[in-house]
């Protein structure tokens, strides 16, 4: 036997209706931020970038002194090599200016090649270039100098005319010098033990 239909009161219905509002109201809005947890987090983003920024900075600059050594140090070692396995003589010059530095490694007549701190290097007829490196003189970018303008790797026993020295600097980074003797080998060091790829250099302690 089907039992009778079950009624409630309107006074019950009523009381029902605004528990189960509460109810949905309750669990439909999630607990927001206060204004003193805002603040605060801001507070805690603005001290981690405060030390986050400058290390990354000084990171970046490393970074660009460890490459432009590695790269002025691969081009040393590929001028002693083409003179070498090429047979012919390879010239390097280098050019310091107001705006930044450069060099060019190149084949053919003497000063046949010229570097520009922007742009590519020219040549006259005859002369060929292999590689240019530039660098700008600007803040946070490693300088490039040395204390001659150019150089000759004999294809005969890739001896060079003359004897430089290569550094690259950065303010307050570090020092890497690249020193290539009348053999032709290059001998690499740190200036003030900055990058532990290199030993130190003499008369560093």
């Amino acid at each position: 036997m089907t039992p009778p239909p079950r009624f409630h009161s309107p006074l019950w219905l009523h009381t029902a209706g605004k528990r189960d509002a509460r109810l949905r109201l309750h669990t439909a809005r999630p607990r927001g931020f206060t204004l003193l947890e805002a603040l605060v987090a801001v507070l805690l983003l603005s001290l981690l970038l405060a030390f986050a920024l400058p290390a990354g900075h000084r990171w970046l600059q490393r970074q660009r002194l460890w490459h432009a050594a590695e790269t002025v140090l691969a081009d040393l070692y590929f001028a002693r090599s083409e003179s070498l396995h090429g047979s012919r003589n390879v010239m390097l010059r280098f050019l310091s200016t107001p705006s930044g530095a450069c060099y060019v490694i190149y084949s053919g007549p003497q000063n046949s090649c010229q570097c520009e701190t922007e742009g590519p290097s020219t040549c006259l007829p005859g002369g060929q270039a292999y590689r240019t490196y530039q660098t700008p003189r600007r803040d946070g970018f490693p300088m490039l100098s040395s204390n001659v303008s150019s150089m000759l790797f004999s294809s005969r026993l890739g001896t060079v005319a003359l004897a430089a020295t290569f550094r690259l600097s950065t303010e307050g980074v570090g020092e890497v010098r690249h020193i290539v003797g009348i053999t032709g080998r290059v001998r690499s060091c740190s200036a003030d033990r900055s990058f532990t790829r290199w030993p130190a250099c003499e008369g560093v302690v």
